[in-house]
């Protein structure tokens, strides 16, 4: 019956995230875009399952807070039969991001539309940033490095690119008081941005 079909699609769901995935939950939706069956490793929130929605194409998006990469399920006759959605784990991305970056280099922030970070190359005893600024978000990462106050008054110095997908960038940063190393040079600041780029859209692939 359909409840039946239900449990073994999350079963088949629940399986393909028991192997190395990026991946902390699949759900699939009907045409109208109704959860039909979903399984998750981390807990899927009712917001990101209520602003699903059918794609007619492959496409990453960001919703409610997490990036979705979302595909069309069609039958053997091309007719739609929903969409397969995977919602990102944004913790893997740290790895990622890690390996944009030199020892002695500043830190890499993926964060998304309102500054918030998400994910960041820096380990969990060095100091971070939690959100950046409007005004540093504003900028590309061709405007060089710009000096910038936290909402929690701290003070850094970093440049911005933004993902060419959702709302979400890349940030490379560091506290001010240790901006001014030779290593934090404009030229370095654009490309580290742009490799970290290529790395993200390498662990979407």
């Amino acid at each position: 019956g359909e409840r039946d079909a239900r449990d073994a699609a999350e079963l088949a769901l629940g399986e393909a995230l028991e192997g190395p995935t990026p991946f902390s939950g699949l759900v699939v939706t009907d045409p109208q875009a109704a959860a039909v069956a979903a399984a998750s490793t981390a807990g899927l929130s009712s917001h990101l399952a209520r602003d699903l929605s059918s794609a007619a194409a492959p496409l990453v998006r960001s919703i409610a807070g997490r990036l979705v990469a979302s595909t069309p399920v069609r039958d053997a006759a091309g007719a739609p039969l929903g969409t397969l959605h995977g919602v990102f784990a944004t913790e893997a991305f740290a790895a990622h991001l890690d390996a944009a970056r030199m020892p002695e280099d500043a830190q890499l922030y993926l964060v998304d539309g309102n500054g918030q970070v998400l994910a960041t190359s820096a380990p969990p005893e060095a100091t971070r940033f939690d959100v950046f600024p409007a005004e540093l978000l504003q900028r590309s990462a061709r405007d060089g490095v710009f000096e910038f106050r936290t909402p929690q008054n701290r003070r850094g110095i970093g440049a911005f690119g933004r993902l060419p997908f959702a709302d979400w960038g890349v940030v490379v940063a560091q506290p001010l008081e240790a901006a001014f190393a030779p290593v934090f040079s404009v030229v370095t600041r654009v490309f580290v941005i742009d490799l970290a780029i290529i790395l993200v859209f390498s662990f979407l692939a």
